[in-house]
């Protein structure tokens, strides 16, 4: 005789769901699961927001492996005497697994782990993106303080030759102080403030130039990047695929189906002694209201995630397309960037030349290194827009700019 152990029964279950077409008696995880974590951590080491969502995956895994074909059985033991004989029972229940309904719950469950390692993937690009605003500021900090230094070099500079002309007589008492006040005031008001929390992340702000090709910006291009490359867009679709299964779930359960096998034993312990067998089969008729009444909840809910998942692709598109437009504006003056550039360079050239020649008024080659000053902030802040543009491309298509399609 064969004992019927849990774990026996477990497998007849599962052979019999196999054998009604269910697949899915095997407790795998996702196929891809450790990849994704993988991918989703690199660079993110110790971040407590990522940590926190992988907990949720593994909790998710764990739930998912939590839905056996069969966990339970049902033994009732029992005695009793009457006339002088003694006799001892005992009944198994045995549940009949619903091959719709087990293989509904598990494409639930399942659909929960995907929604788990797409909310990963979701958090791990919205850090990313924070974390490139904050190196592109960064960076704008630290280039703005080396051309900040060597402009406030020139002036100082400028500030002693307009001193030793006051003190020389070859500069009035008013014009001279009224340069050096001036002075003054530029060199506060335009000293960088303090800078951005230092980031572990460090994106280079783009260079003057342009790219390989013109950006692509169609809206046919971008919707399908979104779609399939960004995080948030597959939260959504694992939660359809669960509405989905919870809507077949309720279907299951309104139809009839076994709900136990009952095995009955006696052993009469009167003279010979005898042994008596019996058995039940319970049907399940559910009358259907409840599963359909859940059945159009289910399926509203789901239609409800599409339309919020459509919503997100086209908010993602439209503010995407506004960034790319930005990078592209960028690129295309390339040359005015360079120009300007140049001529920065060659009026600070010229304003140095002027000045250890002493060939014109302090004030005149001031006018010359503001405008260069001018010239470089200008640059570097065409250059900041740039590399924030890049990061909201980032953030809303999880494409980075040096990926994007370029024709």
């Amino acid at each position: 005789m064969i004992p019927l152990t849990g774990a026996r029964l477990s497998s007849l279950a599962c052979v019999w769901l196999l054998a009604t077409g269910v697949a899915g008696c095997a407790k795998s995880p996702p196929p891809d699961l450790d990849r994704r974590i993988a991918e989703a951590g690199r660079g993110l080491e110790g971040d407590p927001a990522l940590e926190a969502r992988r907990e949720e995956v593994a909790a998710a895994v764990a739930r998912e492996r939590g839905e056996p074909a069969l966990d339970e059985v049902e033994l009732r033991v029992g005695g009793a005497s009457r006339d002088g004989d003694a006799r001892v029972g005992a009944k198994l229940r045995v549940p009949v697994p619903d091959p719709g309904l087990v293989g509904a719950r598990r494409a639930v469950r399942r659909a929960e782990t995907e929604a788990s390692l797409a909310r990963l993937e979701e958090t791990s690009l919205s850090r990313r993106g924070a974390l490139c605003f904050l190196s592109i500021a960064s960076e704008a900090h630290r280039e703005s303080s080396e051309i900040y230094e060597v402009y406030a070099r020139r002036q100082r500079m400028l500030l002693e030759w307009n001193e030793e002309w006051r003190r020389a007589g070859l500069q009035s008492e008013r014009p001279a102080t009224q340069f050096e006040i001036e002075g003054q005031i530029k060199l506060v008001s335009r000293k960088p403030g303090p800078p951005p929390e230092p980031s572990a992340v460090t994106v280079p702000l783009p260079p003057v130039g342009r790219g390989r090709g013109t950006l692509v910006t169609s809206p046919e291009l971008l919707s399908d990047l979104v779609r399939t490359r960004h995080p948030s867009a597959s939260v959504h679709r694992a939660l359809i695929r669960r509405y989905e299964a919870l809507t077949d779930r309720a279907r299951s359960a309104g139809r009839p189906w076994f709900e136990f096998v009952d095995i009955d034993y006696a052993h009469s312990f009167e003279t010979g002694g005898r042994d008596d067998f019996g058995g039940q089969l319970a049907f399940r008729i559910p009358f259907g209201i409840e599963s359909r009444a859940d059945a159009d909840r289910y399926r509203a809910l789901g239609r409800s995630e599409m339309l919020k998942g459509e919503a997100l692709i086209q908010d993602q598109v439209r503010q995407s397309l506004y960034s790319l437009k930005d990078l592209q504006y960028f690129e295309s003056n390339a040359e005015h960037w360079q120009e300007l550039s140049e001529l920065a360079r060659r009026a600070e050239e010229v304003a140095d030349r002027w000045r250890e020649a002493r060939l014109a008024r302090p004030s005149q080659v001031e006018n010359l290194i503001d405008r260069a000053y001018d010239a470089r902030v200008t640059i570097l802040e065409a250059r900041e827009r740039a590399g924030l543009a890049g990061c909201m491309v980032l953030a809303l298509t999880g494409v980075s700019p040096d990926d994007w399609p370029r024709e």
